[in-house]
């Protein structure tokens, strides 16, 4: 499995967010969809994606969680089936639901290819906790090797400079996770951390971030699965050592 591309991380005061890619996705390729924000009021009770290609492409949220002290939530959602249609400007749509009061939308899309063929989305955790770490708890082993794991992490610190440090202590794997979006300053929009890792074994996957100040964070981790082994340009775990390489394409 190889990670394509992203949109880049948008951010902004509404209850949904449009964000695009610069170059077409490519048909056949799944998409993974990564939220965290903050809300006023109790919601939201769930985030849907769609697009603007006619309606072709069927999303699916994966898992979502809020910590009812900060008002922060994560998500991830997905294609729930390899995209069949991809022209013009290729943009989805984050959109909360619920009651949410005045909310804030933290978004992005990444890209995979040599995905599995149906609906690729294998396990999910999720978890809420004031603390330096921020924690997804573990999901149920994966069903097989060869799955990229997303965790994304809405956290409220109340501070302008937070820091991540990923693969903390009870991360699984226990090394590889690159963070690939974040948010320092939770005084404006909402701190937060976006990060993935291709397991080449089973695992009960687990992510941990070191925070620099304690928060009220709201934690997501879900599973996806890849059709044949393959590589990731951020590394792999086989055998508990961290592999470079194996790069089908790079975005």
């Amino acid at each position: 499995m190889a990670f394509v591309k992203t949109t880049g991380k948008s951010s902004v005061y509404a209850t949904s967010l449009a964000v695009s890619f610069a170059t077409l996705p490519a048909v056949g390729s799944h998409l993974v969809c990564k939220v965290f924000g903050w809300t006023g009021t109790s919601g939201p009770t769930a985030i849907t994606f769609t697009d603007n290609q006619g309606g072709l492409n069927l999303y699916g949220q994966s898992v979502l969680v809020r910590n009812s002290s900060s008002g922060r939530y994560a998500c991830l959602g997905a294609t729930s089936a390899p995209i069949t249609t991809s022209a013009g400007t290729f943009t989805v749509t984050a959109t909360l639901v619920g009651a949410v009061g005045t909310a804030v939308i933290q978004f992005c899309v990444d890209e995979f290819d040599t995905v599995a063929s149906g609906n690729w989305l294998d396990v999910t955790a999720s978890a809420t906790q004031s603390s330096t770490s921020a924690d997804t708890s573990a999901t149920a082993t994966t069903a097989q090797a060869n799955e990229v794991l997303v965790s994304v992490m809405g956290c409220g610190t109340n501070n302008s400079a937070t820091t991540f440090t990923p693969n903390a202590t009870g991360s699984a794997p226990s090394s590889g996770w690159t963070n690939n979006q974040s948010d320092a300053d939770d005084t404006n929009f909402c701190a937060g951390v976006m990060a993935r890792v291709l397991a080449s074994a089973t695992v009960a996957a687990r992510h941990v971030e070191t925070l620099n100040v304690s928060g009220n964070n709201a934690c997501v981790i879900a599973t996806y699965k890849e059709a044949v082994a393959g590589g990731d340009p951020e590394g792999s775990l086989l055998g508990g050592k961290l592999l470079r390489g194996g790069l089908l394409r790079h975005g």
